[in-house]
Formats: C-alpha cells, structure tokens, sequence
C-alpha cells in the first residue's frame, strides 16, 4: 500500500474518484489494486474479464470481513460490486488504468514540488555540497529544468519586446490625435470670434478676463 498511503492525502487524488468507485474502496484493496496489471489487460476481452470477475470476489470478501461499525464502509463496497458487475469488463480495466495512470501523475508531481522545497530550505541553493553524486544529480535536474523553460523564455521576451514597439506606437498616436484635437478646437474658437458681433465678444473678452483675476 506504499503509492496509495503516499497520496491518499492529496486532495487532487480523492477528487478523481466518485460514487461508484470510492476513495474508501481505494484504500480497502489497496495492496491488491495495485499488484495488477490494469493497463496490459485493457485491450484483451478474456483477461479482462478475468481481473474484473477476480475484483468483484475481492470486494465481496471485503464486504464479509466487516462488523455492524463499518456500515458505512459496506455500503460504498455494495455500491461499486453492483456498479462493476453492470459494466463491460474492459471498461471497468480500463477505468482502473486510468485512474492508476493519473495517480502516478500526480505522485510525480508531490515529488517535485518536495525537492524544491527541500532545496530551498537548505542555505546552499542547490542543497548538495559534500555529496559529489548529489551534486551532479542536482545539477542535471537543474539543467533540464532550464532545457524546458528556454524556449518559453524566449518567446516570452519576444512577446514583450512586440508589446513595447505597440505601446509605444499607441502613445505617438494619441499624441497626433490630442494634437490634432487641439488644432481643431483652437481652430473653431478663432472661426467663432470672427463671426462674432464686436459688442457680444468684447464682452465675452471682458468676462473671461474677469474669470482670469478671479
């Protein structure tokens, strides 16, 4: 039970199994689930039917083994032997593939994400001095890291330097428009004073020179 011990916690784990196929009935054949081959057996119609009929003897066994606490338990246990004895064997292996295969997944995931952290705890950045083995291994992960994050760095930085040339041709733009706005304005203002009667803009200049010392 050592893979499933290691990531019944994550909860990105337990969110791969519903109703039918329970995290309980996970754990509650856990060494056996694990023992068999899954993925090999998918696409052979007899050995799936094998492995699927061998299932349904385990769950009911599991069924037998438990007391009145354990109702619970039994229910979600009745649940998938009734739900995998309605469905097509290879389907359900295929299921249980699946499920497997994104398991480890998401285990490989949890290891990475430890390594760093355990690296970043350590005040050597790598965390491997005095260790000539580790060193090297810490170095090749490092490196491969930096293999895959490469070309999206550059991508990204090309993508940014295009953003810059637009931003800045954005701003020379409104720039010409706010000049050309002003233009404008300016423009109507000198074509409403020249038809403008002298006594009405002498006294539109009277009171805005008004407003001016105000």
């Amino acid at each position: 039970m050592a893979r499933w011990q290691q990531l019944k916690d994550l909860e990105s784990v337990n969110g791969l199994y519903g109703s039918h196929f329970s995290v309980e009935v996970r754990e509650s054949l856990a060494d056996w689930l694990e023992q068999q081959p899954w993925d090999g057996c998918r696409n052979d119609a007899s050995a799936s039917q094998q492995l699927v009929h061998t299932l349904i003897l385990k769950l009911e066994e599991a069924i037998a083994q438990l007391d009145a606490n354990n109702a619970s338990l039994g229910l979600k246990l009745q649940e998938a032997t009734l739900h995998f004895t309605q469905q097509p064997p290879q389907q359900v292996v295929g299921l249980v593939a699946d499920l497997f295969a994104q398991e480890q997944v998401l285990g490989e995931q949890q290891d990475q994400d430890a390594l760093v952290s355990e690296m970043l705890a350590l005040d050597d950045p790598l965390g491997f001095i005095g260790d000539d083995d580790a060193q090297r291994l810490g170095m090749d992960i490092l490196s491969a890291l930096g293999q895959e994050l490469g070309p999206a760095t550059e991508t990204l930085n090309t993508k940014q330097e295009a953003f810059v040339v637009k931003y800045q041709q954005l701003c020379q733009f409104e720039t010409m428009i706010t000049q050309l706005t002003t233009m404008q304005v300016g423009t109507a203002i000198l074509s409403h004073a020249l038809s403008t009667p002298c006594h009405v803009l002498s006294t539109t200049l009277i009171i805005l020179a008004y407003c001016d010392i105000v």
